[in-house]
């Protein structure tokens, strides 16, 4: 089926599709960067979304010649953009954290029970259930040196 006229497409869709990108990028790659990565790899994603040439920045060797190009999106100066996701329906970039609901301290709760919702402890937690509905999933550990 070909139409004669293009469908028509809301004005924000560049935008919507930057963020896409954007979030694919930073739940694939980012998330195999290792800790001692995730500084310069943060510096280097906002500079590139911004349209500044990382090219030259970080001295780099593509194997294609490009231009960059300043994204439309919303980040909103992320502290770390490993902290961040994209919601889709409201087009905006939260605190993924923001996303687990309030923890409270059960009354009958003893000490050694309590597992406090980081963004360390989520991850020990989800891991085990991931694991075993065999899904694939990288997961990134730091090494202790």
């Amino acid at each position: 089926y070909r139409s004669e006229k293009p469908p028509k497409v809301g004005r924000d869709i560049e935008e919507i599709l930057n963020n896409y990108i954007l979030f694919s990028l930073l739940w694939s790659i980012g998330a195999i960067t290792e800790e001692q990565s995730r500084k310069p790899f943060h510096e280097f994603i906002l500079k590139l979304v911004a349209g500044q040439n990382v090219v030259e920045q970080f001295n780099l060797d593509p194997l294609y010649p490009f231009e960059t190009k300043a994204f439309i999106y919303r980040l909103n100066d992320p502290p770390s953009i490993f902290d961040i996701i994209y919601e889709p329906e409201k087009q905006v970039w939260i605190d993924w954290m923001k996303l687990i609901p309030p923890y409270t301290i059960p009354k009958e709760a003893q000490y050694h029970e309590l597992i406090i919702p980081t963004p360390v402890s989520y991850t020990h937690l989800t891991l085990p259930t991931i694991y075993s509905v065999q899904i694939s999933v990288v997961a990134v550990s730091l090494k202790k040196k």
